[in-house]
């Protein structure tokens, strides 16, 4: 699963995935990202999973944004600080990076006034 995680996170990266017709498959794949990490303890497979979420957070499908949020927001809570560490920078740099914040503030810009 990790060869898997690593392979999809490089194509997330070069926008080869960046069709909005792949927004259903891109769902199933954070679904077998999630499952495969779920309950594990292979820091390994946590970091690739990390990076895939990641890349996620770019989409520009609500749904794949949310999901992928929540799902680093959870791995911030992970037992094992490098996981913990890697999350938080991914999370920080994606954030960055983004052009549109309604995708993960709903109310844009204006909501961080809020937080």
């Amino acid at each position: 699963m990790i060869p898997f995680m690593k392979t999809i996170e490089i194509l997330l990266a070069s926008d080869y995935l960046a069709e909005p017709e792949l927004t259903k498959d891109l769902l199933e794949i954070h679904a077998l990202c999630v499952g495969a990490t779920n309950q594990t303890k292979t820091i390994v497979k946590l970091l690739a999973a990390i990076g895939v979420y990641s890349h996620m957070l770019t989409f520009p499908d609500q749904a794949l944004t949310t999901k992928a949020l929540r799902s680093l927001l959870q791995l911030l809570y992970n037992a094992y600080p490098k996981v913990r560490q890697v999350a938080a920078e991914k999370l920080y740099t994606s954030l960055l990076m983004l052009e549109d914040y309604s995708l993960v503030i709903p109310s844009g810009e204006e909501g961080f006034d809020l937080i």
